[in-house]
């Protein structure tokens, strides 16, 4: 009785993991990395993908988001002090240091040729996946959604300025105080 009871308490947990799990941003997140590996390896002569058919590009794409997802994170933490102190330039060396990585894993798929190559593509990857992460909304704002409630609250507490007419000229007083001037 016991074991039933587990089970379905276990199925129902392994259910709900994944109903919430959102695949349709794990697809578009591979296709984004397909396709900046695609063009990047278009576009650079010393970068190769050794078929160039969608199976493959979706693999390598596929790949490339578990090499994100597992060693990013944890070459991120190692090198914490340097990204901060080199302005963020440490992150080239970690795409560069998961291409290669990808290039190591899959020698029969995908190729770089020398760690000049690997840092000019992880360059231009690194751009490319940027724009289409933003482009099609995977990126998450830099502002929340409520700076923007606040942003209109003071805009709607803001009183308006009386501005004199030319009827009314403002003078200072001899006391330092404002006031208005009056007409003789």
């Amino acid at each position: 009785m016991n074991d039933n009871l587990a089970e379905e308490a276990s199925s129902g947990r392994i259910n709900l993991i994944v109903r919430q799990f959102n695949w349709r941003m794990v697809l578009v997140r591979v296709l984004v990395n397909g396709l900046s590996l695609l063009v990047t390896a278009a576009i650079l002569p010393h970068m190769y993908l050794r078929e160039w058919s969608l199976a493959n590009i979706l693999f390598l794409g596929a790949i490339l988001g578990i090499l994100n997802a597992v060693v990013r994170p944890v070459l991120q933490f190692l090198t914490l002090s340097f990204i901060f102190v080199t302005f963020g330039l440490v992150v080239v060396m970690i795409n560069t240091v998961i291409l290669l990585l990808l290039a190591m894993f899959l020698p029969g798929r995908f190729g770089v040729d020398t760690l000049f190559w690997a840092m000019i593509a992880a360059v231009v990857m690194g751009i490319l996946t940027g724009a289409l992460e933003s482009l099609l909304g995977l990126s998450y704002p830099i502002l929340p959604d409520g700076a923007r409630v606040s942003g209109r609250a003071i805009a709607h507490r803001a009183q308006p300025v009386a501005v004199p007419t030319q009827a009314e000229s403002v003078a200072i007083g001899a006391g330092g105080t404002v006031g208005r001037e009056e007409e003789t």
